[in-house]
């Protein structure tokens, strides 16, 4: 679990609690129907404008002859701009925000039953946002999974092999569809996995090693975390395929990984470690 194949450990070295989520979902897959996501979290309400600074009445003027000219009035103060609104968070009743219950609700289970595994709670909840991706959630059925996830015995929510046992009643709300990044990560693990054939667009004679890669690679990279990509991520596709074609093999048995690799991805703050070329 926590050491990487040859052809995974140079992309991307994330953290301990990055990995555990292969185990928290390891019968889980990374695909999900259903359709678009909703908006995200709602702004707050912008703050109202400063009111105009009354206009300085002009000086008298003098009186010709010797009179002195008169003096002219002071403009008026410039008012200041009203104080921009916080962004609101998830509304509770929301599909967003009810997922937001969900993963607190997930998270605080994860370290009663798997203490190793689940972190602080505010390094936990800001994985398994991305892992669980509230963000698209469409579905206002979470309570019930919520009552679920909090009353069963440890034993019933994780088993030692297949990982994370969700209640049937959390099916339907978790039916979400993974985010273009996590689409992206998948697509680096196929050409990791077989970059002969996936760069030749053909598809992997051998599809039990291709998917038991794809796993793994799913789990080394911890792709259902990834939030985007760096700006070099087409050159690191490109530079993979180059570097498969030059040597004449899969770079399973370590094929130096190219430096535009290094730190493709990206994932929420403060929860991954350093990246090696």
């Amino acid at each position: 679990m926590n050491s990487k194949s040859p052809r995974f450990r140079h992309v991307v070295v994330s953290s301990s609690l990055a990995l555990t989520f292969a185990y928290v979902l390891a019968g889980g897959a990374c695909g999900g129907g259903g359709s678009g996501g909703s908006a995200g979290h709602a702004g707050g309400t912008a703050g109202a404008l400063g009111t105009a600074g009354a206009q300085a009445t002009a000086g008298a003027q003098g009186t010709a002859g010797a009179g002195t000219a008169g003096t002219l009035g002071t403009a008026g103060a410039q008012a200041t701009a009203g104080a921009q609104g916080t962004a609101g968070a998830a509304a509770a009743n929301t599909p967003e925000g009810q997922c937001d219950q969900f993963v607190t609700t997930f998270c605080k289970r994860l370290n009663e039953c798997e203490p190793s595994d689940g972190g602080t709670d505010s390094s936990c909840e800001a994985l398994f946002q991305v892992g669980f991706r509230c963000a698209g959630a469409t579905s206002t059925a979470f309570p019930t999974c919520i009552s679920d996830v909090a009353g069963l015995s440890c034993a019933g929510l994780f088993d030692p092999t297949n990982g994370f046992q969700a209640p049937a009643s959390c099916t339907t709300p978790l039916d979400i569809p993974i985010t273009d990044a996590q689409n992206k990560c998948l697509d680096l693990v196929d050409v990791l996995c077989d970059p002969t054939e996936i760069c030749n667009n053909v598809t992997p004679t051998d599809v039990t090693d291709f998917e038991s890669c794809e796993d793994e690679g799913v789990q080394d990279l911890g792709c259902l975390f990834v939030t985007g990509e760096s700006t070099t991520y087409p050159t690191c596709i490109r530079d993979l395929c180059s570097t498969s074609a030059d040597a004449g093999t899969d770079p399973d048995a370590g094929v130096t990984t190219p430096l535009s690799c290094n730190n493709v991805l990206t994932f929420p703050p403060g929860t991954t470690g350093t990246t090696t070329p």
